[in-house]
């Protein structure tokens, strides 16, 4: 039963990553190529910076558990994907800090991802439970908050 929860609140990640970094945007074309510089400007409390951190943190332990081998690197070329996408169709700004910021969400995962390993016998189980204490609340609530708004 874990297996279809976990399965689910995958999907259903990918599909609010998806809706958060492309669909959700704006249609302007901005590039910053400067490191930190957003960092700088917005600071440390932002949510627009800690947002890209946040949101890859559940990638970095997918990742861990579905593909070991070069996990970090797997992630920052997601996060260049997404980055040149939203560049390439006019999606919002591009910028090197997303991609630091996303990276460095997907290396918190992955370490998450490697101290469940070291804790439980089974870490897609582990991840499938913390994945629905804290997945399905935040599906709950983004559900609410669509019908909501209509």
């Amino acid at each position: 039963m874990y297996r279809f929860f976990y399965y689910a609140i995958l999907i259903c990640y990918g599909g609010l990553l998806l809706e958060t970094v492309l669909l959700s945007r704006d249609s302007y074309r901005n590039l910053n190529l400067i490191p930190f510089d957003m960092i700088q400007a917005q600071g440390f409390g932002d949510m627009n910076v800690w947002g890209n951190v946040l949101m890859f943190i559940p990638l970095g332990m997918y990742m861990m558990i579905h593909s070991k081998h070069g996990a970090i690197l797997k992630i920052m070329l997601c996060s260049l994907v997404i980055e040149v996408t939203q560049y390439i169709f006019a999606r919002g700004a591009t910028d090197i800090d997303d991609f630091i910021l996303n990276t460095l969400g997907g290396i918190i995962g992955i370490t998450i991802a490697w101290l469940l390993s070291k804790c439980f016998r089974d870490v897609q189980k582990a991840v499938a439970m913390l994945s629905m204490i804290i997945g399905l609340p935040v599906i709950a609530l983004a559900v609410l908050l669509v019908v909501y708004n209509r």
